[in-house]
């Protein structure tokens, strides 16, 4: 998949998890690529993230990377 079109579909699909929160972080993020240490190399995170020259804070990318940080370590603490 081309980085523009990696972009497009992880900001189609970032946009209700970061806006909305909850267990969708834990389980979607980790699917696109998104993990606690950081994107996943060969991922779609990975193709989206190199069609953007530098990751905005505030930027749903950044918002995507942020939440399936600390949501994916607090559910596996919690045994989900």
């Amino acid at each position: 998949m081309d980085p523009a079109t990696a972009l497009a579909v992880v900001n189609t699909i970032a946009w209700p998890v970061v806006k909305l929160g909850g267990l969708g972080a834990a389980y979607i993020g980790p699917m696109m690529g998104f993990t606690a240490t950081g994107v996943l190399k060969g991922s779609l995170a990975a193709a989206a993230q190199s069609a953007i020259p530098n990751v905005a804070a505030g930027s749903l990318f950044s918002g995507m990377q942020s939440a399936a940080a600390t949501s994916v370590g607090k559910f596996y603490l919690m045994g989900f």
